[in-house]
């Protein structure tokens, strides 16, 4: 990538494709920095300094909710349910590639890649809570399509100020704090 943009656009080329490759790297290590659990300390913190200890104390003292599964001896799970797991297993790495290819447009790519994933930014962000709340992957997803105007919105502004590399790990931060103030308030809304 380098060498062509050089080769075309000569000195502001390799400007261009360094700057992408930074952008780039960016996107990639905070996708993974996401799903890691390192921003839960944080977000546990800020419901502590609000008040709610009450609420981690009761979420640890829950029993966690049970997962069910289906034995593979059962008709069910090779006509219905592994078809299913596949078909989503296709389809996710169908718009992994497909996300992938998006961010690989100069400058523009890793941007655009963040405004497309910014419902599952949110989600990713907002999962620490309705952990707490015991919820189970099915209430969960209920919950995504309930509220995904304002995962949309959570999402995109997270993902937007993760996309600039050097503050991207200030923004991590506060982005957990962001997620934690908006499980306080769903805690405290009357509706």
């Amino acid at each position: 990538m380098y060498f062509a943009f050089f080769a075309i656009l000569g000195p502001l080329g390799l400007v261009i494709a360094y700057i992408h490759f930074l952008l780039h790297a960016n996107l990639l290590t905070m996708n993974v920095m996401r799903f890691t659990q390192l921003n839960n300390g944080v977000f546990h913190r800020t419901l502590e300094r609000n008040g709610f200890q009450y609420f981690i104390t009761r979420a640890s003292q829950n029993p966690p909710p049970k997962r069910y599964y289906i034995p593979m001896d059962t008709a069910y799970f090779w006509l219905d349910a592994l078809p299913w797991d596949m078909a989503k297993v296709v389809l996710t790495i169908t718009a992994t590639v497909f996300l992938l290819l998006i961010s690989s447009v100069p400058i523009v790519g890793p941007i655009l890649f963040n405004v497309l994933i910014s419902p599952f930014i949110g989600r990713i962000y907002f999962t620490t809570y309705l952990r707490l709340k015991k919820f189970n992957n099915k209430q969960r997803k209920s919950r995504f399509y309930e509220k995904f105007g304002q995962y949309t919105a959570f999402g995109m502004v997270a993902g937007l100020l993760e996309t600039i590399p050097v503050i991207s790990s200030i923004t991590f931060v506060s982005n957990s704090i962001g997620s934690a103030l908006w499980a306080i308030e769903d805690m405290t809304d009357p509706i």
